[in-house]
């Protein structure tokens, strides 16, 4: 058996190839990326919405904008945005 080749800390910071996977494609990103959207909602208006509310809100016309929805979802809701102060951890 041979040695377990060890990298130089070096070696780390200068990859020689970087891969990034934003359409996730390679790693499946859907549970983190709709739950970011629930937890926007949620620091922006001070309630709690579900995965289904997202979905109902994803299939109207004009939010495949993902930017767009966790805007618009807490103003239309007549929710009070929740002053920056007053919002918890």
């Amino acid at each position: 058996m041979t040695a377990k080749k060890r990298r130089h800390p070096k070696a780390l910071l200068n990859p020689q190839i970087l891969i990034f996977d934003i359409d996730g494609v390679l790693i499946d990103v859907r549970g983190t990326y709709w739950r970011s959207g629930l937890e926007t909602v949620r620091f922006l208006s001070g309630k709690r919405v579900t995965y289904a509310q997202l979905h109902a809100w994803k299939s109207k016309p004009g939010y495949n904008d993902d930017w767009r929805m966790t805007a618009d979802w807490p103003v239309r809701r007549n929710c009070v945005l929740v002053p920056r102060t007053q919002r918890s951890a």
